[in-house]
């Protein structure tokens, strides 16, 4: 499979820092006039991850018709971190922050090996141990007509390092 791209060296750009990754999300999102739809494996509660999530929601607050979609492994998304908290709680606490909380919805990554006769075992399992059976890696970035592919997630490490 392959995707046509009219004029490669005009509307393909690489990327080659974590900062200008970073900046460059930050950016797009800003001025997203439709869509933007980010897939990681899950999202940091460091401060350029709450900068991010604060320019989502400036965005949507500028624009009624953005919408936002997040799409995180199950597992990682509900681990327990510091405040502000777990990726599923940061997202809550957005959609709650917005005159229209149905702006923004969040979809989770569920690894089939946890599924049938896995899942009672998965039942005593903690969410760290849960991600010994697989995890969502996937790391894509479409904020309107714009395709950024990453190894990076979305969390201070790799938008610094």
């Amino acid at each position: 499979p392959h995707f046509q791209i009219d004029n490669p060296v005009d509307n393909i750009q690489i990327l080659s820092s974590p900062t200008e990754f970073y900046n460059n999300l930050i950016s797009h999102i800003q001025s997203a006039k439709n869509r933007v739809q980010l897939s990681s494996l899950y999202l940091g509660s460091d401060p350029l991850s709450v900068q991010l999530l604060s320019t989502i929601q400036s965005s949507c607050s500028q624009n009624p018709n953005l919408n936002v979609e997040f799409l995180f492994d199950s597992s990682r998304a509900q681990r327990s971190t510091p405040p502000p908290g777990s990726s599923l709680q940061m997202i809550h606490n957005l959609q709650k922050s917005l005159s229209n909380p149905n702006q923004v919805q969040l979809y989770l990554f569920h690894t089939p090996a946890l599924n049938s006769f896995r899942l009672w075992l998965a039942k005593i399992f903690s969410q760290k141990l849960k991600e010994a059976f697989g995890v969502f890696h996937l790391k894509i970035f479409i904020i309107d007509n714009t395709l950024i592919l990453s190894g990076a997630h979305l969390s201070e490490t790799y938008f610094t390092n």
